[in-house]
């Protein structure tokens, strides 16, 4: 179906001026923290294309230096922190917790 503009032009109205919509006030977007799951590099590029709001064009260099950055700390935590969870202290239970441990 072919419309002339003229049909698809209006002239706005008391009743239909333009407000500013509450989100246009909210940031674009919102900053991630993809590593979760310690992606691969190619999965950390593809999510960095794939969830982009604007279509802009990304520093490959650049986020390999950042996930490279990434991936050497949890590296680095996986190794200083190996162990801590495996035989943690056990105290006293505080006595504002004894009712919670009487109902298991």
């Amino acid at each position: 179906m072919v419309a002339p503009v003229s049909l698809l032009e209006t002239t706005p109205s008391a009743h239909t001026e333009r407000q500013p919509l509450l989100e246009s006030r909210q940031p674009a977007s919102d900053d991630y923290v993809y590593l979760l799951g310690r992606p691969t590099l190619r999965q950390f590029h593809r999510f960095m294309k794939d969830r982009s709001v604007r279509d802009e064009t990304f520093d490959v260099g650049a986020l390999t230096d950042e996930w490279r950055a990434a991936n050497e700390h949890l590296q680095t935590l996986q190794e200083d922190e190996a162990g801590i969870a495996d035989h943690p202290p056990l105290g006293v239970l505080d006595s504002r917790l004894e009712p919670l441990r009487d109902e298991l």
